[in-house]
């Protein structure tokens, strides 16, 4: 076994770069898959938002934000006293 003490510091320099080089190998073997997007072609569409839900949190909240699809996506209820 080689002591770290009795090599010279070139020796050293070598030993440290061929450590770090083979962690990089090692380390980046794998391709990263790309980031799936949010809809793709092929997902199937969500179920809608259930009407009468969507009527009770009208009724109860101060406002409702809704996505581009149509889908409640915030609710306020600043203001109000909700019931459970």
């Amino acid at each position: 076994m080689i002591r770290l003490k009795e090599l010279g510091m070139n020796d050293r320099c070598k030993c440290l770069l061929l450590v770090v080089g083979l962690c990089l190998l090692i380390g980046c073997n794998q391709q990263a898959d790309p980031m799936p997007s949010a809809q793709t072609q092929n997902s199937p569409r969500p179920d809608p938002d259930d009407a009468a839900a969507v009527e009770a949190l009208e009724a109860a909240a101060t406002s409702l934000k809704r996505n581009s699809d149509g889908f409640v996506t915030e609710v306020n209820f600043r203001g109000t006293t909700p019931s459970l």
